[in-house]
């Protein structure tokens, strides 16, 4: 959150994240550009002017264009939790986006002034939108709503931590086999989830790893390749440099992936490609 504020906004170019969820709700508009979002396993196409609201706990990620702008209002579920503690929208689309562009414009500009009670009016502009936003849109009940979700984000949390702790040895047959799931259902479920293939977010934490192995300055390339599970030093070339734009060895020093969390699994989902305009 931005100062004393329980909301930030932040504007960005070629937003692109990998899939998480957060206790934050998030609001996303496109100013500029196209998007897909993916959320609770349901894909979503945005154009420029679109807007989509992400509850707390949604499991989501964005993939955009390298012209798209996108406004991302993130907002502490504890301080609205009288608000969506009842209801919650039927769909995340979001109609009248051109007002909600403007509202919050008017949030960043209040957050950017840092004057005497800018953070509570802040906050009460993100307020006044999200009742708007329950008046004007079909919602359903929390009870509802929720039915499925947590038995998805448990799946999607064992993943995570498989992955994380097992990438240097990890196959895709290992982990359908270790959930008890068939392998093209494994497959399916893997890319509702993740958005992508179990082999494309593997390769995305063993390149994290790699990195930090490689920043830490006391292994050989050759054997960070062989502790990161790659099968030879070329396809640990091919597929650091697919992801990086660099070879291992060209690596530039502070280069940032994405950070793994302190709690030893997971990553921070923002993809370095992503630009911050304006916080």
């Amino acid at each position: 959150m931005q100062g004393n504020a329980h909301v930030s906004c932040t504007k960005y170019k070629n937003l692109n994240n990998i899939s998480h969820y957060h206790s934050d709700h998030e609001l996303v508009c496109v100013c500029e550009g196209n998007a897909n979002i993916f959320i609770n396993e349901n894909f979503f196409h945005l154009r420029s002017k679109d807007c989509i609201f992400v509850h707390s706990n949604d499991i989501h990620h964005i993939q955009s264009d390298p012209s798209t702008i996108i406004t991302v209002l993130k907002a502490r579920q504890k301080h609205f939790e009288s608000i969506f503690a009842s209801y919650k929208l039927r769909s995340p689309l979001i109609g009248k986006s051109a007002q909600i562009e403007g509202t919050l414009n008017s949030i960043a500009a209040e957050l950017k002034a840092g004057t005497d009670h800018s953070h509570i009016m802040a906050d009460c502009i993100a307020t006044q939108l999200f009742i708007t936003m329950l008046r004007g849109e079909p919602t359903q009940t929390v009870e509802s709503a929720e039915s499925g979700r947590t038995s998805t984000n448990e799946l999607y949390n064992t993943i995570c931590k498989m992955v994380s702790s097992e990438y240097g040895t990890l196959t895709f047959s290992q982990a359908a086999k270790a959930l008890h799931f068939s392998e093209p259902y494994f497959s399916k479920v893997f890319h509702s989830i993740f958005g992508m293939t179990f082999t494309h977010y593997l390769s995305i934490v063993r390149i994290t790893a790699a990195i930090e192995k490689l920043k830490k300055g006391n292994m050989n390339i050759t054997d960070i390749s062989a502790d990161c599970g790659f099968n030879t030093i070329r396809n640990f070339n091919r597929v650091f440099k697919k992801f990086t734009g660099y070879t291992p060895s060209s690596l530039p020093s502070g280069y940032v992936f994405l950070y793994s969390l302190r709690d030893g699994y997971g990553l921070d989902p923002t993809l370095n490609c992503s630009e911050i305009l304006e916080s």
